[in-house]
């Protein structure tokens, strides 16, 4: 097929083996790309039914077992903006989720209203797909099978040569985002900030709708990990007259709202 697979030996190594990329062989020009271990355990199994390469037979015992713990990939259509993760989850009932839901993002970084998931097996692949045009929010939704090469490239970050782009993380990182949901319509910065007590508030953002309304929901930045916890431990505790649901977010879905006129 003019196409070969190989296995690097170090991190160093591969970066070398990138710079490569269209460098020319015997007067043709190489494209050489990075690939995870799922989409080469793909390739196996479709060359051992082809028969078109040989395979060693530890690759063949890997391919079988993968061919065991085949997942299935849906994506979802249509979503609301501002939907979240947890929210997306709860939406497809039932559904045992592999890893997380991917919201699918444009470069500028604002969701574009899709996502990708991966689910645990046929069954949970046969529910997703009765959510089909059922609503979250005010949108219903288009729940569709797709495939593994879908939900990897929408699950990592690419560069316009097709190699992932790998962000290093800080030993400090840590996610401090939280939803809060069901708040009553005159809730202010600093109702938020007495409901959050004991927990130390950087910033509160109250979410309004297109006429400038509160929608009864706010995103918020907490100092720390111990501070989300903190936060999540007061979901259903009341505000004024009525409970709150506390959710925790990505930085992502927080700064998505930073893009709402």
């Amino acid at each position: 097929s003019g196409e070969v697979i190989v296995e690097i030996a170090s991190h160093n190594d591969l970066v070398r083996s990138l710079i490569c990329n269209n460098s020319s062989l015997g007067g043709k020009t190489i494209n050489v790309d990075q690939v995870e271990e799922c989409e080469i355990l793909e390739m196996l199994k479709k060359t051992k039914l082809t028969g078109d390469v040989s395979i060693s037979a530890e690759q063949e015992m890997e391919v079988d077992e993968d061919e065991m713990v085949t997942n299935y990939f849906i994506k979802l259509s249509g979503l609301p903006w501002k939907a979240s993760e947890e929210e997306i989850a709860e939406f497809l009932v039932d559904c045992e989720i592999v890893g997380n839901v991917v919201i699918i993002n444009n470069e500028e970084g604002r969701p574009t209203g899709d996502a990708v998931v991966k689910l645990l097996n046929k069954v949970d692949l046969e529910r997703a797909l009765k959510c089909n045009r059922k609503n979250l929010h005010n949108r219903f939704v288009v729940v569709v099978e797709t495939d593994s090469e879908t939900y990897n490239r929408n699950g990592r970050k690419i560069d316009n040569q097709g190699r992932e782009i790998r962000c290093e993380k800080t030993g400090t990182e840590e996610n401090t985002f939280i939803r809060l949901k069901g708040l009553v319509w005159d809730a202010t910065e600093e109702d938020i900030k007495t409901f959050l007590h004991d927990c130390k508030v950087k910033k509160v953002v109250l979410i309004t709708n297109e006429m400038g309304k509160p929608t009864g929901d706010a995103v918020i930045d907490l100092d720390t990990a111990a501070d989300l916890e903190k936060a999540r431990a007061l979901d259903g505790e009341y505000l004024g007259n009525r409970f709150v649901k506390v959710q925790k977010i990505s930085r992502q879905e927080y700064e998505a709202e930073m893009y709402v006129d």
